[in-house]
């Protein structure tokens, strides 16, 4: 994980002096380069100035491997050049700018990188006099650099990435070129499903089966209905589109035509070939084309009257009973309607009734023997109704706009006065020589959500979709039957809501509809988006009336969800309605930080003007490191351009070093005893970019030592771990500001609890004191106000870590063992983490335990429990003052860290 604080600001400077480029600027050979970024119509590149040595032979640091893959995702990527080692040790770094080659006017006489757009049977040749730029190609071969000059990539192909300087009226190269490719997103996680027709982004049916209507099982058909998705996205079939498709048998080596026909209960293969962004790609995906499953089928049925003359009976016919089946009208397109391929069965007539009474009756359908079992399977148990009178269900009047033959609405609450369907307008008839109407006690209404949950009329004026369903069997006064059966569509929204309803803002700022970046911070910026959207004076709720869903985009191009914006890259927050129609998605970016400088992060010294040798001045600075006798790997810390300070892991980077052996530099590891340089920094971590000036600045220094943290703590002794953290941590420094820490010198009160203090968060500085801090020290006669221990014993006296002895602290009074053990014990007690012990069983399991004074006893207890004193055997000495190296190692123990916010 990374941190960053901000310690001020410092400006990035360019690593490119006036010297440098003179001398680049010298003695050449020559040199090919093209006078601007585009490359001419034909023809190798002219002949346009000389080429200098230093830079046709310099190291090239890259941010990424060469020959890398990148997968499409629609933006600018690729691998990028950082910065220029020319040739000659004694020439520095030069960090590179990224030129887009179009039409401006590169900087004379400054460092670029850019792209070529690869092409071998390109006549525009990239060349130093008689020699090419080559690049590597996969088999290691040299290959000439051929092909115009582009702008940072994003289109399917391959690609060099130039390196030089621009003379003023051409290019000087680097020799060799890195290259990557843009390669089409993988076909292989496509999904077929079925199209609705209804809701074009609906791809949930995955299933694909024989529906009975006319033709749906030839080909051509069948492909009609046919659509993929990737990634949550519906691509476009056809050819310049994202791909074409066609059928084949399974193991068939011929694809089907159009006018085939398919078999239901066979498998198919369905081979898509990539169009586009797709182009070259294809993926074979396998599926059944099922039958016609007749027990999950939704089969409506008829209704039969005596005006109509048809009765009910073992032999009525599929058309008699049936009216659709799953959408498809019986006959009108469905096939075998006479029971071709399905089989009709009387299985019940009215309870305690005849054939041809009025009443319900119940049929089974089947498939209709072999040659029907090819097509259908299952069984299905339908009821229709012999009535003396079909009933008439009128909606018109239920609200304004319905015609006599609409079956559905809707209600847009956004308007003044919306349109409410009033399912108490309901007007329900017969005709017997005369048109007769039912009472609503004479029929049933029921009202259904999207769910099939029962709701009652008033949920028809709040958002969502209702099925009001209107059942008649009524027997009248004259033992006449009435029924029937209609049902009407309620779908109640606010309308369509697009970009100007919808407000997505980050940390208070609206994200503008064309998107905006922002860069890295380490935290989630989640937390500072904000959804809004707004209809005239009606404010929706997230979750009520719209989702919000955030993606990122992958490295394999394909958007995912994500639960958290941290890390660089691209994301999208998008808006669905729920409560009204319409999708809005806003795009951001996270940026990486573009690092400028590194030190090392936890040293465990830094000294200023230290004078090394007589070849390096003594204006330098120093950061002090162990010697361990293994390779060190010590964090960096970075600063950007604002002056933030990050510190990152060390899998974060990969760092190079050089010692000085004499007085010349000489890569190395970071290991031995020495004095050494940072040389390069190659930043692994994508939250963050690295610019060339990451190498330390001239006068800054890392010096291997055996000495860890101060000059008289030797790196084998038994307390040096726990001195060393107690000086990172900042609970102790050196004698008087010096590099002496006087390991076995005893600590006076006044000290004691400045360690604690400083433990706890707080800092020693010679700031005045508040009024309230002064109350706590007024009475004792030895703490001056303006002394460096005054705020670290006011504190103390405070909190109850510590007290005086009447009208003294006791400022210069060496502490004991048992002393500082009990004023631990009190501090730990403050911060919570003081749990209790067996006092007597513990101090009866160390040799000295029973001289600990009474007052002592629990505290002095708890130490030993816990190991922070008397630990491997030792003895406690309880009456023995503590001296320096053990009051650091007992605190060290028992925190290792110092806390953040002051007790």
């Amino acid at each position: 994980m990374t941190a960053c604080t901000n310690n001020g600001g410092s400006r990035a400077r360019r690593a490119v002096t006036a010297a440098l480029v003179g001398v680049l600027s010298v003695g050449a050979a020559p040199m090919v380069a093209l006078a601007t970024g585009a490359a001419p119509a034909s023809g190798d590149v002219s002949l346009q100035a000389a080429t200098s040595d230093t830079v046709w032979n310099g190291t090239v640091a890259y941010d990424g491997e060469d020959r890398a893959t990148f997968t499409y995702n629609g933006k600018a990527q690729g691998t990028e050049a950082v910065s220029l080692t020319p040739q000659g040790t004694e020439m520095s770094d030069v960090e590179l700018e990224y030129y887009p080659a179009d039409s401006s006017t590169p900087g004379t006489d400054e460092y670029y990188y850019f792209y070529v757009e690869l092409d071998s049977a390109s006549s525009t040749t990239w060349m130093n006099g008689t020699e090419s730029v080559t690049y590597k190609n996969a088999k290691g071969a040299s290959v000439d650099v051929k092909g115009n000059a582009v702008a940072k990539p994003s289109a399917i192909g391959d690609y060099a990435v130039m390196v030089g300087r621009w003379n003023g009226s051409g290019w000087d190269l680097v020799k060799s070129a890195y290259t990557f490719s843009i390669k089409a997103q993988s076909l292989d996680d496509a999904n077929l499903f079925e199209i609705n027709s209804s809701d074009l982004e609906d791809t949930s049916d995955r299933d694909f089966a024989y529906n009975g209507e006319n033709g749906c099982d030839q080909v051509s058909t069948f492909l009609s209905t046919l659509g993929v998705e990737l990634g949550g996205t519906v691509l476009d079939e056809g050819a310049g589109n994202d791909y074409t498709v066609q059928i084949y048998e399974l193991n068939g080596k011929s694809p089907l035509s159009g006018s085939d026909w398919l078999v239901p209960g066979t498998q198919y293969v369905a081979k898509l070939s990539g169009e586009g962004v797709y182009d070259g790609l294809s993926v074979d995906k396998t599926f059944t084309y099922g039958k016609l499953n007749l027990a999950s089928a939704n089969i409506e049925t008829n209704l039969f009257t005596a005006a109509s003359g048809n009765v009910p009976s073992a032999s009525s016919s599929l058309a008699d009973i049936v009216s659709k089946i799953n959408g498809v009208t019986i006959p009108g397109n469905f096939q075998g309607a006479e029971g071709l391929r399905i089989a009709i069965k009387c299985t019940g007539v009215p309870s305690g009734s005849t054939a041809g009474a009025k009443g319900t009756y119940t049929f089974e359908l089947s498939a209709n023997g072999e040659a029907g079992a090819k097509y259908v399977e299952g069984t299905k148990e339908v009821t229709v109704t012999y009535a003396d009178f079909q009933a008439d269900v009128d909606f018109t009047g239920c609200a304004d706009g319905i015609g006599a033959s609409d079956t559905s609405m809707t209600t847009d609450l956004s308007k003044d006065k919306p349109n409410y369907f009033d399912p108490s307008e309901i007007k329900v008839t017969y005709i017997d020589g005369s048109t007769k109407e039912l009472d609503e006690d004479q029929y049933d209404v029921t009202i259904t959500d999207a769910n099939g949950v029962e709701v009652d009329a008033d949920a028809l004026k709040q958002p969502g979709e209702y099925t009001v369903k209107v059942s008649v069997n009524y027997t009248n006064d004259y033992d006449q039957l009435i029924a029937g059966e209609e049902s009407f569509k309620v779908t109640v929204n606010y309308g369509t809501v697009d970009g100007s309803n919808i407000y997505v803002s980050y940390d208070g700022k609206n994200v503008p509809a064309t998107g905006f970046d922002t860069p890295y911070t380490g935290e989630d910026m989640l937390d500072g988006i904000a959804v809004k959207s707004v209809k005239g004076d009606k404010t929706f709720v997230e979750g009520t009336d719209y989702t919000v869903e955030v993606t990122r985009l992958g490295s394999d191009g394909k958007w995912v969800a994500a639960d958290e914006i941290v890390n660089a890259g691209d994301y999208k927050v998008t808006v669905k309605g729920i409560s009204w129609k319409g999708t809005e998605t806003f795009e951001f970016e996270v940026t990486p930080v573009t690092l400028t400088s590194a030190v090392p992060a936890n040293p465990f010294a830094v000294a200023d003007d230290v004078k090394l040798d007589g070849n390096i001045p003594s204006t330098n600075t120093v950061y002090y490191l162990n010697h361990t006798g293994e390779e060190l790997v010590p964090e960096l810390s970075f600063k950007d351009a604002k002056g933030n300070v990050w510190t990152l892991d060390a899998d974060s980077y990969e760092a190079t070093y050089e010692v000085r052996d004499g007085v010349a530099w000489d890569a190395a590891d970071l290991k031995d005893e020495g004095v050494y340089h940072i040389k390069s920094v190659k930043i692994t971590d994508k939250n963050f970019v690295a610019s060339s000036t990451l190498a330390l600045p001239n006068g800054t220094y890392i010096v291997v030592t055996n000495t860890r943290s101060f000059v008289d703590v030797p790196n084998d002794a038994w307390y040096a771990e726990a001195v060393a953290t107690a000086k990172q941590q900042g609970y102790i420094g050196g004698v008087g500001g010096s590099n002496l820490f006087a390991p076995m010198r005893n600590m006076s009160r006044a000290d004691v609890v400045c360690v604690l203090y400083r433990m706890a968060g707080g800092t020693i500085d010679n700031e005045g004191m508040t009024d309230a801090e002064k109350t706590y020290i007024s009475d004792f006669t030895d703490v001056d106000e303006g002394a460096y221990y005054a705020k670290a014993v006011s504190w103390a006296v405070k909190t109850g870590v510590a007290r005086g002895y009447g009208d003294t602290f006791g400022t210069s009074r060496e502490v004991t063992t048992e002393e500082f053990a009990t004023m631990l014990h009190r501090y730990a007690t403050l911060i919570g983490n003081a749990d209790s012990v067996d006092t007597d069983a513990v101090l009866a399991g160390v040799a000295d335990g029973d001289q600990v004074s009474s007052y002592a006893r629990d505290a002095v207890a708890w130490a030993v429990e816990n190991g922070y004193v008397a630990s491997n055997g030792n003895l406690i000495d309880p009456q023995g003052s503590v001296y320096r190296a053990r009051v650091v190692t007992i605190a060290v123990r028992y925190q290792p860290e110092q806390l953040h916010v002051i007790l």
